[in-house]
């Protein structure tokens, strides 16, 4: 019997709805999800496919995404 195997990157699909939702384009728009009321060393919990070509990753704190893809 075959098997098909799906793997989804969850992280990068919740922050894409978010984009989707607002009504951004997921691949240009650049997205961080987290709560800055925490501070900018609150962890990134999920970012778009635009900031993921940037090379910031999950995971990374608010003040690394900044500065990896010079957002202002």
């Amino acid at each position: 019997m075959d098997h098909a195997y799906l793997c989804i990157d969850l992280k990068c699909f919740y922050a894409s709805v978010e984009c989707v939702d607002r009504g951004y384009d997921p691949f240009e728009h650049r997205l961080v999800v987290a709560d800055p009321s925490r501070g900018r060393k609150t962890i990134c919990l999920a970012v778009s496919p635009a900031m993921k070509a940037l090379g910031v990753r999950n995971r990374c704190r608010v003040f690394r995404s900044r500065t990896t893809s010079r957002i202002r």
